[in-house]
């Protein structure tokens, strides 16, 4: 490509189309946007993800770190979502972290939408099921607080 009499290499024709054809302003909206950007009450945290994961990516802040990235995707969950985490040591790293609250929400949404015994399952295992988030919820911390009252 020849632009005002002199040759462009590749990088410098894509720097130029950049400059007429990008928002110079994209990553300061997306930022803004990510900064409001909240996981709804009733939404899965599969559907959720795409639309965090697109902002990040149009603010830019992939070069900012992981704690930069987590700190954003926290704000951003509904409050059962954080409740779930209070309870559990989170990861460092940003892909590590989002695959556990995959987890977290694969486990809680099987929970929430078997909200109703179905008719294949037994009454004893029903209760069972229901139980378990409730029994994990109450006795993950006390391994912390043992840990407290010996030392």
């Amino acid at each position: 490509m020849v632009l005002q009499g002199r040759a462009l290499n590749p990088d410098e024709f894509v720097d130029y189309l950049n400059t007429i054809f990008l928002d110079p302003y994209l990553s300061g909206r997306a930022i803004n946007r990510l900064r409001t950007l909240r996981q709804g009450e009733k939404e899965s945290f599969s559907t959720f993800l795409p639309r965090f994961k697109k902002e990040l990516a149009n603010s830019r802040l992939r070069d900012a770190g992981d704690a930069v990235e987590i700190s954003y995707l926290e704000g951003a969950l509904n409050s059962q979502m954080s409740a779930a985490l209070i309870t559990m040591p989170t990861e460092e790293h940003y892909a590590p972290y989002v695959q556990q609250l995959a987890r977290i929400h694969i486990v809680n949404g099987n929970f929430m939408t078997l909200s109703s015994r179905p008719k294949t399952v037994e009454q004893g295992e029903w209760i069972g099921h229901q139980g378990t988030p409730s029994v994990y919820l109450i006795l993950s911390p006390l391994p912390c607080l043992t840990s407290l009252n010996r030392g």
